[in-house]
């Protein structure tokens, strides 16, 4: 998907008003970041809790008593579980300074990226929310 200047053009992003388009970017991350961005597994670390062990997720998902939590590697992680690449090397650092709703969107994300059929759908919904604000 080239545009006429050469340069790719994803959907949903708008050049020309400097903006994202909300409605189709919502719609890749609950639908297409899975595909686009499938995630490595790096063996277990200790990390920051992503998918259903982050707090945005809450009481809405149980995990099985024998899982173990899945994790973005970080020097200051208190939870030990299996290593989860992120979308970006950054983002555990960034969602551990910024503020609890960046690092929330970015668990939402992961969760539609490598969770069971439940846990993407809870995802999607609470994406959809997110984005609703």
């Amino acid at each position: 998907m080239q545009g006429f200047n050469g340069r790719i053009q994803l959907g949903f992003f708008n050049a020309t008003e400097r903006r994202p388009i909300a409605a189709a970017l919502l719609e890749f991350l609950q639908h297409g970041v899975r595909y686009a961005f499938a995630p490595d597994r790096t063996g277990v670390v200790f990390g920051l809790p992503t998918p259903y062990a982050a707090p945005i997720m809450g009481t809405r998902i149980v995990a099985p008593a024998n899982d173990i939590a899945p994790v973005w590697a970080h020097d200051k992680g208190h939870v030990r579980g299996e290593g989860i690449e992120p979308l970006y090397g950054s983002a555990p650092l960034a969602a551990e300074e910024e503020d609890e709703s960046f690092y929330a969107l970015l668990a939402l994300v992961d969760a539609v990226r490598i969770g069971r059929a439940r846990e993407r759908r809870v995802a999607q919904s609470l994406l959809a929310s997110q984005f609703a604000k």
